[in-house]
């Protein structure tokens, strides 16, 4: 921790953001990575897991995985009406409060959110959040400060306030990071933050946390909920959730209607909307894989549908890869230029609508374990 009479900046705490090319296995998903995070610094011990995959040697973050499937996210999907740049928004699988209340429920931690209300004393408000948190020695939780409201951390503060220290998921991304400057340990600064800060998570002392069995019990019966419920009931805008998800989405990039245009700038807008679906089911779905088969090796006698599961899942994945391949490849710069084919439209909601026959398979067999 460094600390002098207008600044306290807790230093070591995990950075996060999306995947960089390291051999830590990718984190995209902000809200479950910055809690890990910010756990891990306040003395949470999990394991990490070291495998090896294609010739590469990968680590795994255990609590980022245990988390994704605590909160849901491990088995939901979004997709929102149109093409809006959180189309595929993680943290509107469900209900925004559950996703949180489980999240923190499964580790053990209680929370305090910490929202806007209008009034003058706003700003001093979220400041003495802040501060009291961060001289306890815990970063908060921030969506915003930095980017859209996604979930960062704050892990500092200068000049009293005036000026918050942390990790973004996009300080380095133009145009989100306009007037961000960097600590030496790189963390951002950010002055003149408050208009950009929707709420604060403050992570408050520990609570009773259920014996591992029912925690794992819990998440099953989450992730069925989550996969079942069409959506509509939050998120704003006419949304779809779990497996109603994949329709829409499917649906959505067939509509040759919404490429009746020569903009190439909606070209790419449309390809990364579409593609940032594709990443998080290929993220997450290989972590509901892992998650099950951690679960198995403690449930002898479901280890075997647990399993059956975590193949489904595991292959839904690999579907995503297929998805990238239409398009010439994960991260082609021309992927925009295929996408506009509507040959490659139709053929991509093919392995969407495959992907969606995968997951529901999963979800049966889950469905059928929490019975």
């Amino acid at each position: 921790m460094t600390r002098c009479e207008d600044l306290l900046a807790l230093r070591g705490v995990g950075s996060v953001g999306f995947y960089n090319g390291s051999d830590q296995t990718p984190e995209d998903i902000p809200f479950p990575s910055c809690l890990a995070a910010a756990l891990r610094f306040i003395g949470e011990d999990y394991s990490w897991t070291t495998f090896t995959e294609k010739g590469k040697t990968w680590h795994r973050n255990d609590l980022y995985i245990e988390l994704l499937g605590a909160s849901g996210m491990a088995f939901g999907l979004r997709w929102k009406a149109g093409w809006y740049q959180d189309a595929a928004d993680m943290m509107f699988v469900a209900d925004p409060t559950e996703i949180i209340r489980r999240s923190f429920a499964h580790v053990g931690y209680g929370f305090r959110g910490i929202d806007k209300s209008g009034n003058p004393g706003d700003e001093a408000r979220f400041v003495n959040e802040i501060t009291e948190s961060l001289r306890a020695g815990r970063p908060v939780l921030s969506f915003g400060v930095v980017g859209p409201p996604e979930c960062g951390l704050i892990t500092g503060y200068d000049e009293g306030g005036e000026v918050l220290i942390g990790w973004s998921y996009f300080q380095d991304l133009p145009p989100f990071n306009y007037g961000v400057e960097h600590e030496p340990d790189g963390t951002y600064r950010k002055r003149n933050w408050f208009p950009d800060t929707w709420s604060l998570i403050v992570i408050e002392d520990k609570v009773d946390r259920p014996e591992p069995a029912d925690r794992n019990a819990e998440i099953l019966r989450w992730a069925v909920s989550v996969a079942r419920n069409p959506g509509d009931r939050w998120g704003g805008g006419t949304q779809h959730t779990g497996l109603a998800a994949y329709d829409a989405w499917a649906k959505q990039v067939t509509n040759d209607a919404d490429f009746f245009t020569d903009d190439e700038r909606v070209f790419r807008s449309r390809h990364e909307i579409h593609n940032s679906a594709v990443s998080i089911v290929a993220e997450c779905r290989w972590a509901a894989s892992e998650l099950l088969k951690m679960m198995a090796e403690s449930q002898t006698k479901t280890a075997p549908d647990l399993l059956a599961a975590a193949d489904r899942f595991r292959r839904e994945h690999d579907l995503m890869w297929q998805a990238w391949g239409l398009v010439g490849g994960n991260g082609n710069p021309k992927a925009h230029e295929a996408f506009v084919d509507p040959q490659i439209r139709k053929e991509l909601a093919s392995v969407i609508l495959k992907a969606r026959d995968l997951d529901a398979e999963a979800i049966g067999i889950i469905e059928k374990l929490c019975c």
